[in-house]
């Protein structure tokens, strides 16, 4: 009977903490939330009114975060997925870098696949992809010609 109530004890212990931490989650989840809406809301050019969106994917370490947010048009059509980077400084969660899931090789859909690297500029062949229209050859602007210098008379 005393190790039932002791393994009671242990389970009820284990529930209570158990629930402190998903309160905790909720909050962070709450607050990082709060954190990216008021950077949405400090950006201009943004119209938030026609879009929707939400966390896809929230993952913390401590005090970073790393954020996916799926954009989509109120009026159906349009999606997108953007990543942020986030970092918790004096308890407050603040956005410190952002991009378009994709730009960095990852895919811009899941399951989609990455899209090849571009080589680095001046590394190519000079050849167009198969299908390409031809581009005429862009002759080189003229240059001007440096004056002679004046010829000494004797």
């Amino acid at each position: 009977m005393k190790q039932l109530a002791t393994f009671l004890f242990v389970l009820l212990t284990f529930s209570l903490a158990s629930c402190g931490v998903v309160k905790e989650t909720e909050k962070e989840r709450a607050d990082i939330t709060a954190a990216i809406q008021k950077y949405l809301n400090e950006r201009s050019g943004l119209n938030l009114a026609a879009m929707n969106w939400e966390i896809k994917n929230l993952n913390t370490d401590r005090d970073t975060a790393s954020v996916q947010v799926a954009f989509t048009a109120k009026q159906g059509g349009a999606s997108m997925v953007m990543e942020y980077q986030m970092k918790r400084v004096n308890n407050v969660w603040t956005v410190q870098k952002s991009g378009l899931r994709g730009s960095e090789g990852m895919p811009a859909h899941p399951g989609a696949e990455a899209a090849p690297a571009a080589p680095p500029a001046g590394t190519g062949t000079g050849a167009l992809p198969p299908g390409h229209p031809t581009v005429p050859p862009q002759t080189p602007a003229p240059t001007k010609a440096q004056p002679a210098p004046p010829k000494k008379s004797s």
